[in-house]
């Protein structure tokens, strides 16, 4: 076995003069270390919260866009019926004319 160099005695008395102190800073940053944590789970579940409500609320913007586009598709619907009626008309009046006018 190799000898000491240096005697640990005089750190090993300082080091003993430093638990009882470090042994308090630890359990006092232990602590603050668990109230984070708590105020953590606490944030987590207020934003479990928020991201069911944007969830919902995404769902029923997806409702109200089918919806538009379900109206649009009726009111192309319209207008296209309405442009065939129109043609239709001009047609008959220029049917009526054309037979006014022989």
């Amino acid at each position: 076995m190799q000898e000491l160099l240096i005697d640990p005695t005089p750190f090993t008395a300082f080091l003993s003069t430093m638990d009882h102190g470090s042994n308090a800073e630890l359990a006092e940053a232990k602590a603050e270390v668990e109230d984070l944590n708590a105020s953590l789970v606490a944030s987590n579940g207020e934003l479990g919260e928020v991201k069911a409500a944007l969830v919902a609320s995404n769902a029923e913007l997806a409702k109200t866009k089918a919806e538009v586009v379900a109206s649009n598709a009726e009111i192309a619907a319209l207008k296209a019926a309405e442009l065939v009626k129109a043609e239709a008309s001009e047609a008959a009046l220029k049917n009526a004319q054309a037979e006014v006018t022989n």
